[in-house]
């Protein structure tokens, strides 16, 4: 989710309109589109994560889940094994939002259906969906209840049946 979103919107924009579908169909869970401004700002705070993920490990976990946006769990990075700090460290560098383009202006590329999921209190990432749909000719926005940004692990059997009945209907 929500990284692998944006690394999926820029796969679904690569693909080269003279060859074969890659895909009948795609899912976006609380992604970002790109920022319009402050690419360098956002460099600047991702370097300051993948550091303190160097160095200390558990204050990155407790500084991670204690963020506004990450509000109705603790469940997820607390998991990762300290063994997982290296690759976590160095996704700040190579897949910082700060490093993407903003894909707003090509999105309307992207014509086969698409479902974009957010949580019902991951405010900030449903704006942004609803932002983006408009820009998606084949799109939708559903917004999973009782669940933040975190919606996988936050509402899993919500998440299970929205997922299952998108990929059936495009099967």
């Amino acid at each position: 989710y929500s990284m692998g979103g944006r690394i999926a919107l820029h796969s679904l924009l690569s693909s080269a309109p003279s060859q074969p579908p890659r895909w009948r169909a795609a899912i976006i869970i609380s992604a970002h589109p790109g920022l319009e401004k402050g690419r360098a700002e956002r460099r600047a705070h991702d370097e300051k994560w993948s550091k303190l993920a160097l160095s200390d490990w558990p204050l990155f976990q407790e500084k991670w889940n204690a963020q506004s946006i990450l509000p109705t769990t603790t469940h997820g990075l607390e998991l990762a094994p300290a063994s997982a700090r290296h690759a976590i460290a160095k996704s700040f560098h190579h897949w910082s939002l700060g490093q993407q383009e903003n894909l707003r202006p090509q999105l309307k590329k992207i014509t086969l259906p698409l479902l974009w999921i957010t949580g019902q209190h991951d405010e900030k990432f449903s704006t942004l969906a609803q932002e983006c749909l408009p820009l998606l000719p084949n799109a939708q926005h559903l917004i999973l209840p009782h669940c933040g940004h975190r919606l996988p692990w936050e509402n899993p059997s919500g998440f299970s049946k929205i997922v299952k009945n998108f990929l059936a209907d495009h099967d």
